[in-house]
């Protein structure tokens, strides 16, 4: 599966990792995916947002203030588990890399699926924030 993502894609992965870790969850979710691609966004990404208005910090900090506060103690011998909507989040992403015809997945394209499965976390930020999947991808597409 990880053969296709790019370093920075894999680099967004591995910190979504470190984000869930941080707050002893035993799985990546959406918003978990969300942290890690702004860790270090792409300058496609960082483009996005300074022609949208929007701050990363912004998305950053809704992201958090949203996150339930109760999180499960993390054991140290359990792998970090895909959530099912994160599973779909990455589908969606390597969809949004065909329909942009590359055979590779960036992190944009993780932005983008997580815009577009909508129903996580990361993807009502993202909507409240004002995001619309349809300009995104045409911007990120030009």
């Amino acid at each position: 599966m990880w053969t296709r993502f790019t370093e920075r894609a894999r680099k967004a992965y591995f910190f979504a990792q470190e984000s869930a870790i941080g707050l002893k969850e035993n799985y990546v979710s959406t918003e978990h995916l969300l942290l890690g691609v702004f860790k270090d966004p792409s300058e496609q990404l960082k483009f996005l947002f300074v022609h949208s208005g929007k701050a990363i910090d912004d998305v950053r900090t809704e992201i958090t203030n949203q996150m339930p506060r109760t999180a499960p103690v993390r054991k140290g011998s359990e792998d970090m588990a895909l959530t099912p909507r994160a599973k779909r989040v990455i589908d969606l992403a390597y969809d949004e890399a065909r329909q942009m015809q590359t055979n590779y997945l960036h992190d944009f394209h993780l932005f983008l699926g997580l815009l577009r499965e909508g129903d996580g976390l990361a993807g009502q930020v993202l909507n409240k924030i004002g995001f619309n999947l349809h300009e995104s991808r045409e911007f990120l597409n030009a």
